[in-house]
Formats: C-alpha cells, sequence, structure tokens
C-alpha cells in the first residue's frame, strides 16, 4: 500500500481506492475462496447432515404408517357403527312387522 494512496483515499473520502488493482483482486479472490469454503460442507458436517436426512425420512416414514394405521382403525369403526345401525334399524322393522300382524288378528 502506498503512502500516496492512502493519503489521497482520505483526503477524498473513499472516492480514490487505496488499494490498487492488484490488490483488490486478491482480496476479491480470498474472499471467493472462504465463501466456497464455508459453503462445501466439511466431513464432520456432512455426516450431521446426512443424519439429519436420515431422521427425517424415518419420521416421515412412520408417519405415514402411523397415518395408515388410523385410516384402518377409523374404517373398522365407521364399518362397526354401520352394522349397528343396521341391526338397530332391522330390529325397528321387525318390532313395526310384529305390532302390524297383531292388529291384523
Amino acid at each position: 500500500m502506498g503512502a500516496i494512496r492512502k493519503t489521497g483515499s482520505i483526503l477524498t473520502l473513499g472516492r480514490i481506492n487505496f488499494r490498487n488493482d492488484a490488490e483488490q483482486l486478491v482480496r476479491a479472490e480470498k474472499k471467493a475462496a472462504a465463501i466456497a469454503a464455508k459453503a462445501e460442507p466439511s466431513g464432520r458436517q456432512a455426516r450431521k447432515a446426512a443424519r439429519a436426512e436420515r431422521r427425517a425420512l424415518k419420521t416421515e416414514q412412520e408417519v405415514i404408517v402411523e397415518q395408515a394405521s388410523a385410516d384402518s382403525r377409523r374404517a373398522r369403526r365407521q364399518a362397526r357403527r354401520a352394522e349397528a345401525k343396521a341391526a338397530r334399524a332391522e330390529a325397528i322393522i321387525n318390532h313395526i312387522d310384529e305390532i302390524n300382524e297383531e292388529e291384523m288378528v
């Protein structure tokens, strides 16, 4: 860094860059390398992410199984209720038929 360039930068309130083009290029390359290193997970981070992915998949599968189980329980309960309702309706019809037969006699 040159003293003249830095002084000019201060006097012009930043209009003149105090780093020359080569220095700016080196800083930009370092920054890009740091960003790329952060974006690429290390071995530990990759394992942690894979483990989290497996947990999420397992949880999703458990939810699907539980939903299927709940659906089947619901279907069995509805079937039992429908049978009970049909039995009550048949009992009412039989009772009405008995009353009608008594009236005819």
